[in-house]
């Protein structure tokens, strides 16, 4: 999964989380990926 997170899906996250502003709950099931990409993410 390495290989696609670098070229394909960090783009897609980094697309996703552009516009986002406030306080974020992300919620689910999964690796945390998206948190390095929430500006000011305390995670």
């Amino acid at each position: 999964m390495k290989p696609a997170e670098r070229t394909v899906l960090a783009e897609h996250r980094h697309y996703l989380v552009d516009d986002i502003s406030g306080t974020v709950l992300d919620l689910g099931a999964g690796t945390g990926a998206m948190f390095p990409y929430f500006r000011g993410s305390s995670c």
